[in-house]
C-alpha cells in the first residue's frame, strides 16, 4: 500500500513539474506548437462590432462566441476573419497576427442589406444648405424667402426662416455665406439693380434679419466673420479687406490692404502680406504682429503663387487653402500638398480629415517621423480613398473610425483606418447638387431624396447603440482577463 501511495505521489509530482511551467507559459501567451516542436508566443485578435452579436469565423472554423469577443492563443500568421449577422453584409478582413501582440478591431461597422430611410418632411425641396457644426440647416422649396425654412435636427422640427420680416417674403435670394460653428448667415438677394445683403441670426424659431446693404457698396469676393464674434463681418476685395459692424452700422473701408491671404478665427484676423509674412491682429484693434515664427513657412508661401484662405482648425494647426496647393502648419515645418483641398475637418484625437475632388486622406501628427517630403515635417497624409469624381463633403463618423462622404450625388461610408483592403459601401443617393448633413452626435444622415426631393433621415450608427457596444466590449475584455 505504501508503495502505491509513493507511485501515485511521484506521478502527481511529475505531472505538476511538467504542467506548472506550461500553465505559467500559457498565461504569458505561449503554447506548445507540435508542428514545429517548440514553444510559440501567441497573439490576440479583439473584435467588436455594431451591431453586436455577429458570428465569428476564423478561416473555415466557426468561433463559439459572438462580438464583442477576444480570440486568444493564435499562432502568429495571417488569418482570414469573417463576421456574419442576419440582415447585414458580411465583413471580411485579412489579419496578420504577430507574436505577443494584439490586433484590435474595436469599431467594426456592419452595413445593413437595406438602408431604411425615415421621411421627415413631405413636399419637394429644391435645396438643403448646412450651417456647419450647428444644430440647424436650411431647406428651400424655391428661391424666395417665403420658400425658406430652418430645420433643427436635434429636435427634428422646422420653422419658417422669416418669423417677423414679412415684407421680405417675396424677395428672391441668390447666394448664401456660411461659417463653421456659426448660426449667422449672410444672404445676397434681390435683382441686379437693387442688390441687398441681409444678415441673419438663425435660431430654432426662425431667423432675425437685418439689412446691411449700405455697408457693402460693391459685391465682394467673399465674406467672413468670427463665429465667436459674428457681428463683425469682413468683406474681401481684390487686394484689400473692409470691416463692417452689423450692430452699430460702422463701416471701415480698406481696413487691411495688400493681402494675398486671409482668415477670421478665434477673435483674430489673419493675413498674408505682400512679403509673405503671416500676421494676426485682434478684431477691432488693427495691431498686426507675426502670427508664427517660421522662416520655412514664409519661404514656402513665397514659392507658391496662390491666394490662400487661412483656416485655424484645431489647437495650433493652421491650414492655408489655395486654388492650386495647400499648406498645413502646426508650429513645425510646413507641409505642402500640391493639390487644391476642398475641405478639412479635425477630430477629437488630433487627426485631420482632408479631401480633394478625387481623394480622401487623414493626417495624423503622430506620424511626423515618417514624413519623407522635402520641406515637410508636420505629419504624413495617409490617402485612404482615391477613386472619387466630385467629392464635396466629408464627415467623421462612428467615433472617427469611418468617414461618410458625398461624391457628386452619391453618399458612401468608408473605413478611415483599414488594415488591409478598405471597406467602402454605398449608402444612398441624394438630390442633384443638394448638400447633405451628417450629425455625428446622433449618427444620422439628413438628405433630400434623389427622385422626390423630400427630406429624409437615415441612421448610420445610432449613438445609444454605440454606448451599449462599448459597455459590452468592456465586459468581454474583463471576462477575458480573469
Amino acid at each position: 500500500m505504501e508503495m502505491i501511495r509513493r507511485v501515485v505521489f511521484y506521478i502527481f509530482f511529475a505531472v505538476y513539474i511538467i504542467l506548472c511551467p506550461l500553465l505559467i507559459l500559457n498565461s504569458l501567451g505561449y503554447i506548445v506548437y507540435p508542428f514545429k516542436e517548440k514553444l510559440v508566443h501567441t497573439g490576440v485578435i479583439h473584435l467588436s462590432s455594431w451591431p453586436s452579436g455577429a458570428q465569428v469565423f476564423i478561416e473555415k472554423s466557426h468561433y463559439a462566441e459572438t462580438t464583442p469577443t477576444t480570440i486568444r492563443d493564435l499562432v502568429p500568421g495571417e488569418y482570414s476573419i469573417r463576421l456574419e449577422l442576419k440582415g447585414y453584409h458580411s465583413w471580411t478582413q485579412k489579419v496578420l497576427v504577430q507574436d505577443g501582440k494584439a490586433a484590435a478591431f474595436d469599431k467594426i461597422l456592419l452595413i445593413p442589406n437595406d438602408w431604411n430611410s425615415k421621411l421627415l418632411k413631405s413636399g419637394s425641396f429644391k435645396d438643403l444648405m448646412p450651417l456647419p457644426e450647428t444644430d440647424y440647416f436650411l431647406l428651400a422649396r424655391g428661391d424666395q424667402f417665403k420658400d425658406l425654412s430652418v430645420y433643427d435636427w436635434k429636435k427634428e422640427t422646422a420653422q419658417p426662416f422669416l418669423n417677423i420680416e414679412r415684407d421680405l417674403a417675396g424677395l428672391r435670394f441668390s447666394s448664401f455665406f456660411f461659417r463653421e460653428e456659426s448660426a449667422a448667415v449672410l444672404v445676397l438677394a434681390g435683382p441686379l439693380w437693387d442688390r441687398k445683403y441681409l444678415y441673419a441670426q438663425v435660431t430654432g424659431k426662425g431667423a432675425e434679419v437685418r439689412d446691411i446693404s449700405k455697408l457693402i457698396p460693391e459685391r465682394p469676393l467673399t465674406l467672413q466673420w468670427d463665429p465667436e464674434n459674428p457681428d463683425n463681418v469682413f468683406a474681401l476685395y481684390e487686394g484689400h479687406v473692409d470691416r463692417l459692424d452689423t450692430v452699430t452700422s460702422a463701416f471701415y473701408p480698406k481696413y487691411v490692404e495688400g493681402v494675398r491671404g486671409w482668415g477670421i478665427a478665434r477673435d483674430q484676423i489673419y493675413i498674408i502680406d505682400e512679403n509673405n509674412n503671416v500676421l494676426a491682429s485682434p478684431i477691432g484693434k488693427k495691431d498686426f504682429k507675426p502670427a508664427f515664427e517660421s522662416p520655412e513657412l514664409v519661404d514656402m508661401l513665397s514659392r507658391e503663387k496662390d491666394f490662400y484662405e487661412i483656416k485655424p482648425v484645431a489647437g495650433n494647426v493652421v491650414v492655408f487653402l489655395g486654388s492650386h496647393s495647400s499648406v498645413i502648419f502646426a508650429g513645425r515645418q510646413p507641409y505642402l500638398i500640391n493639390e487644391e483641398l476642398v475641405g478639412v475637418k479635425p477630430d477629437s484625437d488630433g487627426r485631420l480629415l482632408v479631401w480633394t475632388e478625387k481623394s480622401i486622406g487623414i493626417l495624423d501628427r503622430s506620424d511626423q517621423d515618417e514624413l519623407k517630403v522635402s520641406g515637410g515635417g508636420f505629419g504624413k497624409v495617409r490617402w485612404v480613398f482615391g477613386q472619387g469624381k466630385d467629392i464635396r463633403q466629408c464627415f467623421w463618423a462612428h467615433d472617427g473610425s469611418h468617414v461618410v462622404f458625398r461624391d457628386g450625388n452619391n453618399i458612401f461610408i468608408l473605413e478611415s483606418e483599414p488594415r488591409g483592403a478598405a471597406h467602402l459601401e454605398p449608402v444612398t443617393v441624394s438630390k442633384e447638387n443638394a448638400s447633405v448633413v451628417y450629425a455625428e452626435t446622433k449618427g444620422v444622415l439628413y438628405y433630400l431624396g434623389a427622385q422626390d426631393g423630400k427630406l429624409y433621415a437615415l441612421d448610420i450608427v445610432p449613438r445609444k447603440s454605440v454606448a451599449q457596444v462599448l459597455l459590452m466590449e468592456e465586459s468581454a475584455l474583463g471576462k477575458g482577463d480573469q
